[in-house]
């Protein structure tokens, strides 16, 4: 039996579908899941949704393919515009610089989104794990030199993984909006991942997590997500159970965090949940969370903080992500 996804994408009615020898056994619109109406963006949760109608892996599809060809559609775009010339030159020096940057390349952007990693982790020089956001985690031994498939559940998407020793692991799911399977945890390294029962987390079960920081084996800190709702978490045992703070009456989204010990550390995100009116956000504690100030806010719209990284005990960078992602000339970086 041959089985193969259909995408369509960066148009219009985003979709994807799932077709077995010409029988089409699964098929949805991106609109559905994100409420966006014609939602052009990569379908995501239509992939995730045929691939669970159908409980096929990623790995079992025999071909993807897209709905188009684009250099045949970018061939008849130049004709079009060659016989109108130079009516339409308006449109065509819009539209030019998109192609030439982004539409040409489309088969990338596809294999890129569905075979992303989103999170890596060492403990050491040679041990490590890996995240997808197409539910996968990989283990290496050997410095990255090669990788095993520990675990793929097609329902998650992996964002954040840490270890607290060298057999106990915490990885956290970005879309458990409906699943409720916010975290998945390990105590085999990685042989095994089990989900996180909602029973071990007091207070309100967070949407998505973005950001996962291991202080010790006894205490772990997570965030999320990007465009909100967000949430902080905290374990002070392990991992056994867990402690969730709703902030989103304050912050629009929480994407990454660092402790420099169990009280002090920053989080970073954005003010709103609105990419357009969102602004980059610092927030510090010195009290392992229990309270959060503002330590950086900015004055730009259309940014939220991304990743966080200190080099040495005292200097560190936050990178910023910024809108439109495809028409970004100019990146900004944070340094204390």
């Amino acid at each position: 039996m041959t089985s193969i996804l259909g995408l369509s994408a960066f148009y219009h009615d985003s979709a994807a579908a799932m077709v077995r020898d010409g029988k089409i056994l699964a098929a949805a619109q991106e609109e559905r899941f994100s409420r966006k109406k014609h939602d052009s963006s990569y379908p995501f949760h239509a992939v995730e949704f045929v691939l669970k109608e159908t409980k096929l892996k990623l790995s079992e599809v025999d071909y993807i393919v897209f709905y188009e060809k684009p250099f045949l559609k970018f061939e008849r775009l130049l004709e079009t515009y060659l016989a109108f010339a130079p009516k339409g030159f308006k449109s065509f020096s819009m539209s030019m610089p998109i192609w030439l940057r982004e539409k040409l390349f489309q088969k990338k952007i596809l294999f890129d989104e569905l075979k992303k990693h989103d999170d890596i982790y060492f403990r050491n020089d040679t041990t490590g794990w890996l995240v997808t956001r197409s539910g996968q985690i990989f283990y290496t031994s050997d410095g990255g030199t090669s990788w095993l498939e520990q675990m793929h559940d097609s329902t998650a998407f992996f964002r954040c993984i840490g270890f607290l020793d060298d057999f106990n692991g915490i990885a956290g799911n970005l879309k458990a909006d409906t699943s409720g399977k916010i975290l998945y945890r390990t105590e085999n390294k990685g042989l095994s991942w089990n989900v996180v029962d909602s029973s071990a987390i007091s207070g309100e079960i967070p949407k998505g997590m973005c950001g996962i920081f291991v202080v010790d084996s006894s205490t772990v800190y997570a965030c999320g997500r990007v465009f909100g709702p967000a949430f902080f978490i905290r374990s002070f045992d392990g991992g056994d159970t867990w402690e969730s703070f709703n902030m989103s009456d304050s912050v629009g989204m929480l994407i990454d965090l660092y402790f420099w010990d169990v009280n002090h550390g920053i989080m970073i995100g954005g003010s709103e949940t609105d990419t357009d009116s969102c602004r980059m956000l610092i927030l510090y504690t010195e009290n392992a969370g229990d309270s959060w100030e503002t330590v950086y806010l900015g004055d730009r719209v259309q940014e939220w903080g991304w990743k966080i990284s200190f080099p040495s005990e005292t200097i560190g960078y936050v990178s910023i992500q910024k809108l439109p992602f495809t028409d970004a000339t100019t990146e900004y970086f944070l340094k204390t």
